[in-house]
């Protein structure tokens, strides 16, 4: 993630315990599809893979995966939970990897983070760098339908040992959305208090194509969760799935 998304730092226990697990089962779902394209043992990249769960559950279908994210603490996170993939410190803009991989996933509007076009497409390049030809390139979205109708408000979690705070909104002029999060952990009796910041925008999906293209993908294809192909675009979240030309 971008250092913009860092502020996970701050975030990482309550992700962890409250949103890693749910996301995971969730994209095993979305990849089931693609896990069929690809070999027994195969390697598969997790780019922005948070604290691990979804890594973890492709490890152990016995795929050889690899997880980057540029949060120390989801990482340290991620090697617990997941002691049979592996894991880096990297900026998905900006990162190279020995060998080259079956497949390279990024899920939960992870990329959304990145705030500029040319960003995106400086991770798309780098995704391209480590596919082979015909290796697979799936990654998901959310659209302005989403923050249009639906990011906005705010939650608490509040627990023995944890208290978060949590307010998101969106600057439809701006296309901007952002997310705060207050957050307090009680560690050998002691509260401390850490704040999140994170920012994410949106793109019109055939600007999205279009980069891709651009990044030596071919075979873009825009579907909803179940792999319908989206004959519009007022959905929360958009599937982009290409090959490597």
């Amino acid at each position: 993630m971008p250092p913009e998304a860092t502020n996970y730092d701050a975030f990482s226990q309550i992700y962890n315990r409250h949103w890693g697990a749910q996301y995971a089962n969730f994209a095993l779902e979305t990849l089931a599809p693609l896990l069929e394209k690809i070999p027994a043992g195969g390697r598969i990249l997790d780019l922005c893979c948070g604290s691990g769960q979804t890594s973890r559950r492709l490890a152990d279908r016995g795929f050889s995966v690899v997880g980057i994210d540029n949060s120390p603490s989801l990482i340290t996170l991620a090697t617990r939970n997941a002691p049979n993939a592996s894991f880096e410190i990297a900026d998905a803009r900006e990162f190279t990897l020995p060998g080259s991989f079956h497949a390279v996933i990024s899920l939960n509007d992870s990329l959304n983070h990145l705030l500029t076009i040319e960003d995106l497409m400086s991770a798309f390049t780098s995704v391209a760098r480590c596919l082979p030809s015909d290796g697979i390139f799936l990654f998901d979205l959310n659209l302005a339908h989403k923050y249009e109708t639906s990011w906005g408000g705010s939650m608490s979690i509040v627990e023995d040992d944890a208290v978060c705070a949590i307010v998101v909104e969106s600057n439809l002029q701006q296309k901007l959305a952002t997310f705060d999060a207050a957050t307090f952990i009680k560690i050998h009796g002691v509260w401390s208090r850490e704040d999140a910041h994170l920012c994410q925008t949106w793109y019109e999906p055939e600007k999205i194509a279009a980069a891709l293209q651009q990044t030596g993908f071919v075979n873009v294809q825009i579907s909803d969760r179940k792999g319908t192909k989206l004959n519009n675009w007022a959905v929360d979240k958009a599937f982009f799935w290409c090959t490597r030309a």
